[in-house]
């Protein structure tokens, strides 16, 4: 991801958070954690005023859904019953908690998740290379000595292209000496690993969806629209309120 890209989808995050506050503060104490927040609110302050209120627009059009979705967001019992905004650490993505925005209440058990894009829909980016052991990464078993011999090859021919300076595009037979190589490789092992622990495809969704359920809140700027789309694969979301109670 450019630097530019990375700085409006960390200020559509901090445009989120703005906009929750203002909404919610009418109805109940709210707290921002602010030094989880500060690289968001320098990306917001870099951006020019049109983009300001394109990402300020796009926020404020889900919160009412969020807002009928999550009742324990705005259900108020008493004066210390605060509230809270923070942004996810790097560390947490790394660890699987693929959320941005945590909002949560100190005074009971009980916190949301909101998984900001910003003109992509990619639950990830992961991709294959010499070095990465996707097998350790997504589902914590090492890929196999035979993964490692049928992809050496490819990426060593691949270094040779490098060094010799030859473009991607004029690359002759691509897919045949590349992509279906590859793909074989890759789909080899996950048969091999699948026959040792028939959990994997289990892992794999908590390694693309992340080990917390959580929505999905996609702003597309050219065609000015929102996705809001609910990721509750655990039972996390959707919660009653203790006097409040659920329509759907």
């Amino acid at each position: 991801m450019s630097s530019k890209s990375n700085n409006q989808s960390m200020a559509f995050e901090y445009a989120c958070i703005i906009k929750l506050e203002n909404r919610i503060k009418n109805y109940r104490p709210v707290n921002i954690d602010f030094v989880s927040v500060e690289a968001a609110k320098r990306a917001w302050n870099i951006q020019n005023e049109n983009q300001k209120q394109l990402f300020l627009q796009a926020a404020d059009a889900f919160i009412n859904t969020l807002f009928e979705a999550e009742l324990l967001i705005l259900e108020y019992d008493d004066k210390d019953d605060i509230v809270t905004f923070a942004i996810n650490k790097d560390s947490d993505a790394e660890g699987g908690d693929v959320r941005d925005i945590i909002i949560f209440r100190n005074s009971i058990s009980w916190n949301i998740g909101l998984s900001m894009k910003h003109n992509h829909f990619a639950a990830k980016h992961s991709r294959l290379y010499r070095t990465i052991d996707f097998g350790n990464k997504w589902y914590n078993l090492p890929c196999n000595i035979f993964y490692w011999n049928d992809i050496t090859p490819i990426f060593d021919n691949l270094k040779l292209l490098k060094e010799k300076k030859i473009a991607w595009r004029d690359v002759q037979n691509k897919e045949q000496d590349v992509y279906v190589p590859l793909l074989v490789a890759f789909i080899t092992e996950l048969s091999r690993a699948y026959k040792t622990d028939s959990t994997i495809p289990k892992k794999l969704i908590s390694y693309l969806l992340g080990i917390c359920d959580f929505y999905k809140v996609v702003a597309v700027d050219k065609k000015r629209i929102i996705e809001f789309q609910p990721f509750n694969l655990r039972g996390e979301l959707n919660k009653n309120g203790k006097k409040l109670k659920l329509h759907f």
